[in-house]
């Protein structure tokens, strides 16, 4: 459907030269009387109002000021002679959204007019995104309208007032910790702590004071007691990120933890119950790691309850547009925009990162870029000239399946030291008992940047 304008000029010649110019693309009216453009108004609407700063009848500022108080969101663009542009600023003070200085060529009228309209749609975009935020059953913060995202709705809203424990799994990047917060914050702990647990991030000799506190004195430095983090969440829900990277230690006091609902502070004997739900979640196959024996069975089943398994954002491109827009829309930088085909490229990318590596990706084009206009040729390099998810490689013969096979690998361990040392390319080389420049070369290979893990 076209956009709509209305223009209002007391020089007839003139008000007919721009009707002529811009019905070609968009439903355009005109009045030389001010008076019966109101009466107008009061029947129709009209996207944009354009019109002259002084005419006989009632100048342009006493029109713009009786549209604004009738419909404060309506644009009005503001015509005026160059020795009236103060008059033309200050009426911007009064909710006009821009003003040309006559004489004016077409071309600024059209880039005028496409800025204006460019605003609109992006506001409406916006509010579009808000009001699906806003819907009675739609987790916060969780963008898409792909079949699997409806999918992973429809069971965060099932399993949000139970206290079963739930098992997120996805790649790296797919959004674990939102959905753990849709289900404690949709569920009835809402009022209650919400507490995340970084299971690779914690160092191996501290997860355990950090979970289960410690009393004064029970190790060297422990020079007051610690409540530990199940208690801290006491009531609430525990968020065990990446899990799989827990000790084997711990495990079997994790497992405890759950099943018994019962806490014991290092160095105390005294048990302390607790009430608190448990996510779990990981990038890892638990399964492959239970067979290994690098993770406890029991425990894999206990925290198994409820499956819930986020898809890779390249199985749904589709929501690929909306997530950019809320982007876009959170932004600082929120009067940009992206042409169809960047947005196609963005869409046929393979986004091993996933929505983390997206949000990143559109952040830094929208500072790098000069225009507000979003272009190919803002594309970063890796975009331009990856494979395309279609393209990427079948298993086929022996070497196809071996090269496949041992990129993968590579990629995942890169991208698992790199999260777990948060970008440091030096700690996350130490990691894998790899030279650092061995490291960076497999990093240039897979192309992925230390700057997405800080």
């Amino acid at each position: 459907m076209k956009e709509t304008i209305l223009i209002v000029d007391d020089d007839t010649a003139f008000c007919k030269f721009l009707e002529k110019a811009l019905s070609a693309k968009y439903g355009v009216s005109s009045f030389t009387n001010p008076l019966k453009a109101l009466e107008i108004l009061k029947e129709k609407k009209f996207n944009l109002i354009i019109t002259d700063l002084y005419m006989p009848e009632m100048d342009g500022i006493k029109f713009l000021e009786t549209i604004k108080s009738a419909s404060p969101a309506q644009d009005i663009l503001l015509m005026t002679a160059h020795a009236e542009i103060k008059t033309a600023i200050d009426s911007i003070k009064k909710g006009a959204s821009d003003y040309l200085i006559k004489p004016f060529q077409t071309d600024e009228l059209f880039h005028t007019v496409n800025y204006i309209f460019e605003k609109q749609k992006l506001i409406r975009e916006n509010q579009l995104l808000r009001e699906q935020l806003d819907e009675k059953n739609r987790p916060d913060n969780i963008i898409g309208n792909s079949r699997k995202v409806h999918e992973v709705f429809e069971l965060i809203k099932k399993v949000a007032d139970a206290n079963s424990t739930v098992l997120i799994t996805g790649e790296s990047g797919t959004g674990k910790e939102l959905v753990a917060k849709a289900i404690h914050y949709y569920g009835t702990r809402r009022d209650k702590r919400f507490v995340p647990v970084n299971c690779s991030a914690i160092p191996e000799n501290l997860l355990e004071s950090e979970l289960f506190g410690h009393s004064k004195g029970a190790f060297s430095g422990a020079a007051g007691a610690r409540a530990g983090l199940f208690k801290y969440g006491d009531k609430g829900t525990l968020f065990l990120d990446e899990i799989a990277d827990m000790p084997l230690t711990l495990q079997s006091k994790l497992l405890r933890v759950i099943q018994e609902q019962k806490v014991r502070s290092v160095g105390e004997e005294e048990e302390h119950e607790i009430d608190v739900r448990f996510i779990a979640a990981t990038s890892r196959d638990l399964n492959k790691m239970v067979a290994d024996k690098t993770f406890r069975e029991d425990l894999y089943y206990r925290i198994n309850v409820i499956p819930i398994h986020l898809p890779p954002l390249r199985e749904r491109a589709e929501d690929i547009p909306l997530l950019i827009k809320f982007f876009i829309a959170n932004s600082r930088l929120n009067n940009k925009s992206f042409s169809d085909e960047t947005m196609k490229y963005l869409m046929e990318h393979y986004w091993p990162g996933n929505i983390r590596e997206l949000k990143n990706t559109i952040e830094r084009m929208m500072i790098l870029s000069k225009d507000d206009f979003i272009d190919v040729d803002d594309l970063p390099f890796e975009i331009l000239n990856n494979p395309k998810v279609s393209q990427m490689p079948k298993p086929g013969s022996y070497s196809e399946r071996k090269k496949t096979v041992i990129e993968q690998f590579n990629r995942d361990v890169v991208l698992e030291a790199l999260r777990k040392s948060e970008g440091n390319v030096t700690k996350a080389a130490a990691i894998l008992d790899l030279e650092r420049a061995s490291f960076q070369r497999i990093m240039r290979v897979c192309e992925i940047r230390s700057e997405d893990f800080r």
